[in-house]
Protein backbone atom coordinates (compact mmCIF):
# COMPACT_ATOMS: atom_id res chain seq x y z
CA UNK A 1 0.00 0.00 0.00
CA UNK A 2 1.38 3.41 -1.14
CA UNK A 3 2.66 5.46 2.16
CA UNK A 4 0.05 7.46 3.70
CA UNK A 5 -2.63 5.93 1.37
CA UNK A 6 -6.12 5.16 3.87
CA UNK A 7 -7.89 2.17 2.70
CA UNK A 8 -11.55 2.51 2.97
CA UNK A 9 -12.25 -0.89 2.03
CA UNK A 10 -11.29 -4.02 0.11
CA UNK A 11 -12.49 -6.97 -1.68
CA UNK A 12 -11.43 -9.91 -3.89
CA UNK A 13 -12.76 -9.57 -7.60
CA UNK A 14 -12.37 -12.41 -10.21
CA UNK A 15 -8.32 -13.05 -9.10
CA UNK A 16 -7.53 -9.54 -8.32
CA UNK A 17 -7.36 -7.60 -5.10
CA UNK A 18 -9.24 -4.63 -4.95
CA UNK A 19 -9.73 -1.89 -2.85
CA UNK A 20 -10.86 1.98 -2.45
CA UNK A 21 -8.74 4.54 -0.82
CA UNK A 22 -9.16 8.42 0.06
CA UNK A 23 -9.26 10.91 -2.59
CA UNK A 24 -11.06 8.89 -4.92
CA UNK A 25 -8.22 6.18 -5.33
CA UNK A 26 -9.07 2.57 -6.58
CA UNK A 27 -6.49 0.19 -5.76
CA UNK A 28 -5.77 -3.26 -8.00
CA UNK A 29 -3.18 -6.29 -7.24
CA UNK A 30 -3.13 -8.96 -9.56
CA UNK A 31 -1.10 -10.71 -7.37
CA UNK A 32 -0.60 -9.71 -3.40
CA UNK A 33 2.72 -9.90 -3.70
CA UNK A 34 2.66 -6.85 -6.07
CA UNK A 35 3.10 -3.68 -5.90
CA UNK A 36 -0.70 -1.78 -6.03
CA UNK A 37 -1.97 -0.10 -9.27
CA UNK A 38 -3.76 2.68 -9.18
CA UNK A 39 -7.01 4.35 -10.86
CA UNK A 40 -7.88 7.85 -9.60
CA UNK A 41 -11.54 8.56 -10.35
CA UNK A 42 -13.44 12.03 -10.21
CA UNK A 43 -16.00 12.12 -8.04
CA UNK A 44 -17.70 14.71 -6.08
CA UNK A 45 -17.08 12.52 -2.85
CA UNK A 46 -14.59 10.27 -0.85
CA UNK A 47 -15.27 6.42 -1.94
CA UNK A 48 -16.60 4.38 1.49
CA UNK A 49 -17.91 1.28 0.54
CA UNK A 50 -16.91 -1.55 -2.02
CA UNK A 51 -18.73 -4.92 -2.56
CA UNK A 52 -17.22 -7.38 -5.60
CA UNK A 53 -19.07 -10.09 -7.76
CA UNK A 54 -18.69 -12.07 -9.70
CA UNK A 55 -18.28 -10.18 -13.05
CA UNK A 56 -18.33 -6.49 -11.71
CA UNK A 57 -17.55 -4.83 -8.76
CA UNK A 58 -19.28 -1.68 -6.65
CA UNK A 59 -18.38 1.16 -4.79
CA UNK A 60 -19.73 4.17 -3.53
CA UNK A 61 -19.05 7.42 -2.16
CA UNK A 62 -20.19 9.54 0.62
CA UNK A 63 -21.43 11.79 -2.11
CA UNK A 64 -24.00 8.99 -3.58
CA UNK A 65 -22.02 8.01 -6.20
CA UNK A 66 -22.30 4.67 -6.84
CA UNK A 67 -18.94 3.59 -9.22
CA UNK A 68 -19.35 0.22 -10.96
CA UNK A 69 -15.84 -1.56 -12.32
CA UNK A 70 -15.63 -4.40 -14.70
CA UNK A 71 -13.24 -7.38 -14.99
CA UNK A 72 -11.16 -5.23 -17.51
CA UNK A 73 -10.82 -3.13 -14.92
CA UNK A 74 -12.90 0.04 -16.71
CA UNK A 75 -15.17 2.63 -14.42
CA UNK A 76 -18.21 4.31 -14.77
CA UNK A 77 -19.67 6.87 -12.51
CA UNK A 78 -23.20 7.26 -11.39
CA UNK A 79 -24.46 10.20 -9.48
CA UNK A 80 -27.62 8.79 -7.89
CA UNK A 81 -28.97 12.14 -6.73
CA UNK A 82 -28.17 13.85 -9.72
CA UNK A 83 -30.18 11.23 -11.66
CA UNK A 84 -33.07 10.60 -9.50
CA UNK A 85 -33.64 13.89 -7.28
CA UNK A 86 -36.95 14.16 -8.80
CA UNK A 87 -38.08 11.26 -8.04
CA UNK A 88 -37.08 9.87 -4.74
CA UNK A 89 -35.37 13.05 -3.24
CA UNK A 90 -31.76 13.05 -2.53
CA UNK A 91 -30.61 10.35 -0.20
CA UNK A 92 -27.43 9.23 1.23
CA UNK A 93 -25.70 5.99 0.96
CA UNK A 94 -24.88 4.23 3.84
CA UNK A 95 -23.59 0.92 1.83
CA UNK A 96 -23.70 -1.50 -1.38
CA UNK A 97 -23.75 -5.09 -1.87
CA UNK A 98 -24.02 -6.95 -4.88
CA UNK A 99 -25.73 -10.92 -5.34
CA UNK A 100 -25.96 -13.24 -7.51
CA UNK A 101 -28.90 -11.05 -9.66
CA UNK A 102 -29.24 -7.78 -8.04
CA UNK A 103 -27.21 -4.92 -6.65
CA UNK A 104 -29.01 -3.39 -3.42
CA UNK A 105 -27.74 0.05 -2.13
CA UNK A 106 -29.02 0.95 1.36
CA UNK A 107 -29.99 4.78 2.09
CA UNK A 108 -31.00 7.42 4.33
CA UNK A 109 -33.82 9.44 2.52
CA UNK A 110 -33.94 13.61 2.66
CA UNK A 111 -37.04 12.67 5.59
CA UNK A 112 -34.67 10.68 7.69
CA UNK A 113 -35.76 7.36 7.17
CA UNK A 114 -34.54 4.39 5.68
CA UNK A 115 -34.60 3.31 2.02
CA UNK A 116 -33.27 0.58 -0.19
CA UNK A 117 -32.82 0.54 -4.25
CA UNK A 118 -32.41 -1.96 -6.24
CA UNK A 119 -30.54 -2.87 -9.94
CA UNK A 120 -29.70 -5.87 -11.97
CA UNK A 121 -26.91 -4.11 -13.22
CA UNK A 122 -26.31 -1.06 -11.50
CA UNK A 123 -27.52 1.50 -13.89
CA UNK A 124 -31.00 1.65 -13.74
CA UNK A 125 -32.29 1.68 -9.82
CA UNK A 126 -35.77 0.85 -8.08
CA UNK A 127 -36.92 1.77 -4.41
CA UNK A 128 -37.84 -1.21 -2.67
CA UNK A 129 -40.42 -1.15 -0.23
CA UNK A 130 -39.61 -2.09 3.75
CA UNK A 131 -43.13 -3.29 4.71
CA UNK A 132 -43.49 -6.32 6.51
CA UNK A 133 -46.13 -8.51 7.94
CA UNK A 134 -46.13 -9.16 11.51
CA UNK A 135 -48.76 -10.87 13.63
CA UNK A 136 -51.45 -10.42 10.44
CA UNK A 137 -50.61 -6.83 10.49
CA UNK A 138 -48.40 -4.67 7.98
CA UNK A 139 -45.56 -2.33 9.04
CA UNK A 140 -43.10 0.00 7.54
CA UNK A 141 -39.43 -0.56 9.26
CA UNK A 142 -38.09 2.56 10.44
CA UNK A 143 -34.43 1.72 11.59
CA UNK A 144 -31.57 3.49 9.42
CA UNK A 145 -29.02 0.19 8.66
CA UNK A 146 -25.41 1.26 8.98
CA UNK A 147 -24.66 -1.48 6.66
CA UNK A 148 -26.44 -3.92 3.35
CA UNK A 149 -25.18 -7.41 2.71
CA UNK A 150 -25.72 -10.69 0.92
CA UNK A 151 -27.24 -13.52 2.54
CA UNK A 152 -26.65 -16.94 0.28
CA UNK A 153 -28.78 -19.41 3.12
CA UNK A 154 -31.74 -17.42 2.92
CA UNK A 155 -31.30 -15.57 -0.48
CA UNK A 156 -31.69 -12.58 0.75
CA UNK A 157 -30.44 -8.71 0.98
CA UNK A 158 -30.29 -7.83 4.41
CA UNK A 159 -30.04 -4.31 6.07
CA UNK A 160 -27.97 -4.36 9.24
CA UNK A 161 -29.18 -1.76 12.02
CA UNK A 162 -26.88 -0.65 15.06
CA UNK A 163 -29.09 -2.51 17.46
CA UNK A 164 -28.82 -6.12 16.16
CA UNK A 165 -31.52 -5.85 13.78
CA UNK A 166 -32.10 -7.16 10.64
CA UNK A 167 -34.30 -6.31 7.47
CA UNK A 168 -34.46 -9.19 5.08
CA UNK A 169 -35.56 -8.38 1.36
CA UNK A 170 -35.60 -11.54 -0.25
CA UNK A 171 -36.78 -11.82 -4.55
CA UNK A 172 -40.28 -11.87 -3.05
CA UNK A 173 -41.04 -8.22 -1.97
CA UNK A 174 -44.27 -9.26 -0.41
CA UNK A 175 -42.05 -11.36 1.77
CA UNK A 176 -39.75 -8.90 3.87
CA UNK A 177 -38.99 -10.02 7.56
CA UNK A 178 -36.96 -8.83 10.45
CA UNK A 179 -34.92 -10.71 12.66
Amino acid sequence: IPDGTRLRGIDGFGDRIIATADGGTILFWDNPFDKARRRQLELKGELIRIDAGQNICHAVSDSSEIISIDLALQAKVFDFNAEYSGYYGKVRIIDITTGPTAVFIAVEKEDGRPGAFTSSKGTVWSERELNYKADGVWHMFEKIPHSISYEELSESFVLHCEDGTGFHLPACSHCNYVT
